[in-house]
């Protein structure tokens, strides 16, 4: 089977593939025109970010398998690999800590107003009145919504341990 990896993905998940007994061919640059220009003998298609359209479907005959290596399959259109009997999948979870990280700073940015702090700081301004008015975090109450991965990491990150 050959496998086509139109994204980044880390060495050792193309590694693991090879060692699995499938032809990789890794493309990180591969933009959705290049898809469309058909797959020629791919049989199973990996991507992240990369669009999969009914275009790329159509035009590559021997596609079975559609894989995100991520959360959702927004990028792919589900109506057209069904419709030509390709199973879609994807493999949340993988980027839940970065995701996890990138939640809290984008909390602690708001409160201490950083964005804001940092674009002044640019322009050569700086008005520590406005950006020394942080509500702080200490001591408050965060409202989550939802259960998934990703929340879960958040409550966990949030935790104090003492």
């Amino acid at each position: 089977m050959t496998v086509f990896v139109a994204d980044k993905l880390p060495q050792q998940a193309t590694d693991e593939l090879k060692q699995l007994g499938l032809e990789v061919n890794f493309d990180p640059k591969a933009k959705a025109g290049d898809l469309n220009q058909g797959l020629g003998d791919t049989d199973i298609l990996i991507v992240r970010s990369t669009v999969v359209s009914e275009t790329c479907i159509k035009n590559s005959p021997r596609l079975m398998m559609i894989i995100r290596a991520g959360a959702g399959v927004n990028n792919i259109n589900i109506e057209a690999a069904s419709n030509s009997g390709i199973y879609v999948a994807n493999r949340g979870g993988k980027n839940s800590i970065a995701v996890t990280e990138l939640t809290l700073g984008l909390i602690l940015s708001l409160d201490r107003f950083i964005a804001d702090n940092v674009s002044g700081f640019r322009n050569g301004s700086w008005n520590k009145a406005i950006y020394s008015k942080a509500d702080r975090l200490y001591g408050k109450t965060i409202g989550i919504i939802g259960m998934g991965q990703i929340v879960q990491e958040v409550i966990s990150a949030m935790l104090i341990q003492n």
